[in-house]
């Protein structure tokens, strides 16, 4: 198989560089010219009925001329970046690697990432779906410098973001948030319930977003932007799409079907339906095939745009994912050891997932009054998650969590002359319902527990204001200071006492202000220093709060009262440069860490697990450098890469003698990069690339880290190369083709933290039919 594919991939190279198959022979224009040129010319003289038809068509197309699109509609995107291109037809540069790319979610606004103090990366659908065909949008996230994806089982994955994952890291959807009170500490499954075949494009800003976007967005922001509908015209359209992805590593098939079309200037509509497959995975050399690893999703999505008139919007939008079978195989008796890791006990430990997100958003655009542009969104997120767990003596629990959550947010934005203002605000109410069914060995019931995973009969309220200035202080050097207020409450009325077994009721709630003061000084049209000092902080939620589950590999965590919000104050500076040929971001960041809410044991012990409770003793640093550049070493040849180093340390108990010490970060991300050389066709019809991807093996072990025999082996994870070569070819106007073959090598390797082996000897066959 491995040789077919390797044939097959080779195969495709000449046919990208035959010229005779794309061009055809060149027109004689002059001559064409000539010819028009004979004709004789034919004057009609207009009446007054046909002048006043005349006006009336020319006032007709002129209103449809000065038709325009909101900021935040994908459609006027498209329309700017069609502009671009033809203003700039003889540069060389490629806008989807370089800085000058539009993205709106440092600031909600429109803007290019070259003028944004952050270091900020944008995947587009073409790179997620035909050029890096990508399995799942985590895995999207793997070759962005600065972040670890780590993967507990293949149907999960959690992106590690400038060294924090789970609940310190923000994940939006067109702008609402998909985190809630119940994610927890560590890597969690959720990221991986978001379909990115829906996706039209995904901004990663890294570093603090709790200005803006409020608790959470400790590591960074990712917000995925959905499709729109793009072609507009005075007839009414319809188009369709088809997408099919095939991995022999993953032995995954990926189908999606798409319409989209439009009522004139009016109304515009996508929708789609999807099925994923994927089987057991085979990793690399002799690990080979991985049981019980595979699983299916399937879902669909809609979305509705309404011009209401040449400054108002209207958008209707769905999105659901339904999630079966996903095991997490590293807990059971079907794992594999790596490099001495230990074997699961358990018999299975399998997690469906039901997620669906609706909202409606209002878009208000070039108003001209003190507010030039706003956006109004009401959502109703819904996720379920259910646990079937089959432990070594028989005896098996089924937990779940549903969560219903309620919100409202507002994104204003008003030019005041000396300077640009944005502000806004959020509030999200979080219903929490969750349970635990007890069986025993012979299949009788035994009982149903106070609560589930987390709080059962319970509320979460977040609330949040925030005001931001952008203040050009002269041409080069602009300000940007701003401040936010936050409070949250929860209210958990079913709670078991992990002491007495009684059910108790916990209330509690938070308030504080962060800020921010960062600056853009711009040397000249092509350099740009960016640095500043964020605050950023996280409330503490249902999960830091009623958890009453299992944790990392022997542990058991226990609900826990009095915590405090944690504090995190980020420095950094950084460096952009944009050239015809060539571009480069950089930084290097610090980040303190205060009152962070760690895990350490108790010295009991529950159900054969090592009770772990939970406080605000974490106090450290994480800080790190990230580079990324490219070259353009002709107008066909393109050569990039990317590079990130980090280390953290914070203050624990590593054992339950109430002695603090200072360790590694949990997971701490190894130093990583990686280089590739492209190759695009002068008609941008066929194109090709290699890559490869370095990363160093990490020793630097917390005690927990240690203790996660199942995961992490004894000393650390290994380090590993890995090689990677893609090509792509569109057919025709309607037809793409993409092939790519990962891991070269046929390398057995595990990402940091990870409970699986990632794939060996991987092809990847990816078909998008456009009509």
């Amino acid at each position: 198989m491995k040789t077919i594919l390797l044939v097959t991939f080779l195969l495709m190279l000449p046919v990208c560089a035959d010229d005779d198959i794309i061009f055809d022979e060149p027109l004689d224009l002059e001559e064409e010219t000539s010819q028009k040129q004979k004709k004789p010319e034919f004057k009609i003289i207009p009446n007054n009925s046909m002048k006043r038809k005349m006006e009336a068509e020319k006032k007709e197309k002129k209103e449809k001329k000065e038709f325009k699109i909101i900021p935040n509609s994908n459609m006027k995107r498209k329309m700017a970046e069609e502009k671009e291109k033809e203003n700039q037809e003889e540069d060389v540069v490629d806008e989807k690697w370089a800085l000058d790319e539009t993205v709106v979610t440092p600031n909600t606004q429109e803007s290019k990432k070259f003028d944004q103090p952050n270091i900020i990366y944008k995947l587009d659908q073409e790179t997620l779906q035909n050029r890096k065909m990508v399995r799942t949008l985590p895995e999207a996230l793997k070759e962005t410098p600065g972040v670890m994806v780590q993967k507990t089982a293949h149907g999960q994955g959690s992106p590690f973001i400038r060294g924090f994952t789970g609940f310190r890291t923000l994940l939006l959807i067109d702008g609402v948030r998909l985190n809630n009170s119940i994610f927890r500490e560590g890597p969690n499954q959720y990221w991986n319930t978001v379909d990115f075949l829906a996706i039209k494009s995904l901004e990663v800003v890294k570093g603090p977003g709790s200005l803006i976007y409020g608790s959470d967005a400790v590591g960074g922001v990712v917000n995925a932007i959905t499709r729109e509908r793009e072609r507009y015209s005075d007839d009414s359209l319809l188009n369709t799409r088809l997408y099919y992805r095939y991995s022999s590593g993953e032995r995954s098939h990926v189908t999606r079907a798409e319409v989209s079309g439009n009522y004139g200037y009016d109304f515009g509509f996508t929708g789609g339906i999807f099925y994923k497959r994927f089987g057991d995975l085979i990793a690399g050399g002799d690990t080979n095939e991985l049981e019980k690893t595979g699983y299916d999703e399937r879902g669909g999505d809609f979305k509705l745009n309404w011009f209401l008139s040449n400054h108002e919007e209207l958008v209707f939008g769905y999105f659901g994912l339904n999630q079966n079978n996903a095991e997490r195989t590293h807990k059971t008796i079907f794992s594999k050891s790596f490099r001495g890791t230990d074997v699961g006990d358990e018999l299975q430990r399998r997690l469906d997932h039901d997620r669906h997100l609706t909202y409606v958003q209002y878009r208000l655009y070039d108003v001209e009054e003190f507010v030039d542009n706003a956006t109004f969104t009401a959502s109703w997120h819904y996720q379920q998650e259910e646990q079937d767990r089959v432990r070594a003596n028989l005896r098996r629990d089924v937990q779940g969590i549903t969560t219903n959550t309620v919100g409202l947010n507002a994104r204003l934005a008003s030019d005041l002359g000396f300077g640009t203002l944005v502000y806004g605000g959020e509030y999200y109410r979080d219903f929490v319902r969750s349970f635990r069914e007890d069986f025993n060995a012979d299949g009788s019931f035994r009982g149903r527990r106070i609560q589930g995973p987390v709080g059962d009969d319970a509320t979460y309220d977040l609330l949040g204001a925030y005001v931001q200035l952008e203040l050009p202080v002269f041409d080069q050097l602009t300000i940007i200071p701003g401040v936010r207020y936050t409070h949250a409450w929860l209210e958990a009325n079913e709670v078991e006492d992990p002491v007495t077994g009684d059910a108790v009721s916990i209330e509690d709630d938070w308030g504080g202000f962060v800020g921010s003061l960062k600056f853009v000084w711009a040397l000249n049209e092509n350099w740009h220093i960016f640095g500043g000092v964020s605050q950023s902080f996280r409330t503490p939620n249902l999960s830091d709060v009623t958890r009453f589950d299992t944790a990392r590999s022997n542990e058991i965590e226990t609900p826990v009262r009095e915590l405090d919000p944690e504090y995190f104050i980020s420095y950094e500076i950084g460096l952009k440069a944009q050239y015809s040929n060539w571009y480069f971001q950089g930084s290097y960041y610090y980040t303190q860490i205060d009152n962070m809410i760690i895990r350490f044991p108790t010295g009991n012990i529950i159900n054969g697990d090592v009770e772990v409770t939970k406080d605000n003793e974490g106090d450290g640093f994480v800080h790190g450098v990230e580079l990324e550049g490219g070259f353009n070493i002709t107008s066909d040849w393109q050569v990039f890469g990317g590079f990130a180093w980090m280390e953290g340390i914070v203050s624990t108990f590593p054992e339950a003698n109430g002695i603090k010490k200072d360790e590694p970060i949990d997971r701490m991300q190894p130093a990583q990069g990686f280089v590739g050389l492209r190759w695009t066709h002068p008609s941008k019809k066929y194109w090709a690339e290699g890559l490869v991807t370095m990363v160093r093996g990490q020793d630097r072990l917390s005690t927990r880290d240690a203790a996660d025999t199942e995961r992490i082996p004894p000393g650390g994870t290994p380090g590993y190369t890995t090689y990677t070569v893609r090509a792509g070819a569109q057919i025709t106007d309607n037809i793409t083709v993409s092939a790519a073959i990962e891991n070269i090598s046929d390398k057995d390797f595990r990402v940091h933290g990870s409970g699986q082996n990632e794939p060996g000897f991987n092809g990847i066959v990816s078909v998008d039919f456009n009509y």
